[in-house]
């Protein structure tokens, strides 16, 4: 049995050539553009549930169902700022990253 049957490799496990810095720094500058506008629509939103009193428990509701909303929308922003952070740390970049 020949050894390089055994181990043969498949297109795609062949190693892709590495990208340059600059490349990464590209590609993570999209990524985080890409987060931007997410991030700034989930912050509006916010923004307009506590103007309208959302956080509030509504006629009908359940005790504590306005702090409920509160909790799940600082929760989908608090994620997003997460990823970003984790892009940027796995990028080797410093926390703050623009």
């Amino acid at each position: 049995m020949k050894l390089d049957l055994f181990f043969k490799t498949d297109k795609k496990s062949a190693k892709k050539p590495e990208k340059s810095q600059e490349d990464l720094r590209a590609s993570l500058e999209s990524k985080l553009k890409s987060l931007k506008p997410i991030l700034q629509e989930g912050i509006k939103e916010y923004e307009q549930a506590l103007e309208e009193g959302l956080f509030e428990d509504q006629d009908g509701d359940q005790e504590g169902a306005g702090k409920s909303r509160k909790e799940a929308l600082q929760k989908k922003i608090t994620l997003l700022i997460d990823r970003a952070q984790k892009m940027c740390i796995f990028q080797g970049l410093p926390l703050v990253c623009h």
